[in-house]
């Protein structure tokens, strides 16, 4: 491992976590420590006083039956033979002078005498002897007999220090296995949790070093924060990737189907110019230049709806209105286009449909698909728009009689700038269906299109390539623009 690794590793939120952990441990196994130590130590205290208790009611019972001669000699038996706990024996007369002593001889250097030294009246309680030898205490307690002879029995600490030592060892000793076992027991715990995260950051890291965003981050399916994180990650870079590729399709296609006009363009400008000076030839050739102007206007305006709906940036006024209403505007609008060949557009169904959504955005969507019902519609014949209502959905079906479309051509007449043969006759950029497409899903709604033999009728849509063996005449083309009844509040709101 380099030094850098090295370096970074204290950085890291799983050894940052660990050490955490391991920190609260420590802390927790000193609270247990300082209270368990101290539980056992009062209870060994306790039981050491205790038996000093004990043994001083015997002796005054020894005293109560036979004075304090046969006290004397009973202690004396009791010290002629060797025991596993010796003790101090100590009688006094009222003014605390020694009349019998006995201990072991390896308490001398303990300051015995100074017991001689106290007043009768203060002794309370315990008294602790130290040694500057030995690391144990004598702990003395002190009776009256009849208030004649002070009685003091002392035993020393040795064995209950030796217990607490051996618990203090036993207890740091598995502390510290227990302490480097969690430390490394969180890390690796802390490393696993955080796995989501590092997954993340090597994403991002591979994102902005290759510029690639099709980088995706493993989704784990537990539905914690992580996993979260990760999915709201992926949808991020899905939409930037939806982004990306419309900007790149849309410079493409705008480089390539703005060759056409622009070709138009240059060429009436330059045929104007090569030409003998002509005022009705220059108004004429700047009519031209004008209309070609309007052409590419319209084809980047398109082209850029398209985009913004498709990436989900497209920015939607949102209002109540009457959609029925609004399409019947429309149909109104077409009426007088087709009056001329003897064309007429009929609506039934629903009479009202309240909904909140974008009024211009649908009166765009629906117009195109009228307009392209009432170009390549054969004359004399009736294209019919119904209105219906599916649960929270409203549904505009039109149906116009002509050609139809191939079945082969179906899938592809929501693609940008595709325009069959059968359409190179009439006026069109190849946007409409797309943007109807882009419009409606941008709302949260769903376009579909179907070409069935019937009678004679023809296709509604601006990219046909019904050629002759592809769809037969005398079909009808149905198209159905479905809409919610209100914009889902996660869409691009002005």
């Amino acid at each position: 491992m380099s030094l850098k690794n090295l370096r970074r590793i204290p950085k890291r939120i799983n050894f940052r976590l660990a050490f955490v952990f391991s920190g609260i441990f420590l802390v927790s196994a000193a609270v247990l420590y300082s209270v368990t130590f101290f539980t056992l130590y009062s209870s060994l205290r306790a039981e050491d006083h205790e038996t000093l208790r004990v043994r001083m009611l015997s002796y005054w019972a020894s005293y109560q039956s036979g004075g304090l001669e046969r006290l004397i000699r009973e202690i004396e038996f009791e010290t002629s033979f060797v025991v596993e706990r010796p003790f101090l024996v100590r009688i006094a007369d009222p003014r605390n002078r020694t009349i019998f002593q006995t201990a072991p001889h390896a308490w001398n250097d303990f300051a015995l005498g100074s017991l001689g030294e106290m007043d009768i009246s203060e002794i309370d309680g315990f008294i602790a002897l130290s040694s500057p030898t030995h690391a144990y205490k004598i702990e003395v307690g002190s009776v009256l007999f009849s208030d004649e002879y002070l009685v003091q029995i002392g035993t020393s600490t040795r064995n209950r220090d030796m217990i607490l030592e051996h618990f203090r060892r036993n207890f740091l000793s598995i502390l510290a296995i227990l302490l480097v076992g969690s430390f490394l027991a969180g890390a690796f715990s802390a490393a696993r949790a955080l796995k989501p995260i590092s997954t993340l950051n090597a994403a991002v890291q591979n994102v902005v070093e290759t510029g690639r965003i099709s980088e995706r981050v493993a989704e784990r399916g537990t539905g914690d924060d992580l996993d979260e994180t990760a999915h709201a990650f992926n949808l991020m870079l899905d939409r930037i990737e939806r982004l990306v590729k419309g900007m790149k399709e849309s410079l493409d296609t705008v480089a390539h189907d703005l060759r056409t006009p622009m070709a138009r363009f240059r060429g009436v400008a330059e045929l104007a110019l090569q030409s003998p000076p002509d005022l009705e030839l220059y108004r004429e050739a700047l009519g031209d230049a004008l209309e070609e102007s309007e052409t590419i206007v319209r084809m980047l305006t398109s082209i850029m709806d398209i985009s913004a709906a498709e990436s989900g940036v497209m920015k939607l006024r949102i209002e109540e209105f009457d959609l029925v209403g609004l399409v019947r505007d429309v149909i109104e609008l077409y009426d007088y286009v087709g009056e001329e060949r003897g064309i007429t557009i009929k609506a039934s169904g629903e009479p009202s449909i309240i909904v909140r959504l974008d009024a211009s955005r649908v009166r765009q969507a629906v117009a195109n698909v009228i307009d392209n019902a009432v170009k390549y519609s054969a004359d004399r014949t009736t294209i019919e728009v119904s209105f219906a209502l599916l649960d929270s959905f409203a549904e505009i079906r039109i149906v116009d009689h002509g050609i139809g479309i191939p079945p082969r051509d179906l899938p592809r007449i929501w693609d940008r700038l595709y325009r069959g043969s059968s359409a190179e006759s009439h006026p069109g950029l190849g946007l409409g269906l797309s943007l109807v497409k882009a419009i409606t899903e941008a709302h949260g709604g769903h376009v579909s299109a179907e070409s069935t033999a019937a009678r004679p009728r023809s296709a509604t849509q601006d990219t046909l390539d019904a050629d002759a063996d592809g769809a037969e005449p005398g079909s009808a083309t149905t198209f159905r623009l479905v809409f919610p009844l209100e914009a889902p509040s996660s869409i691009t709101k002005l």
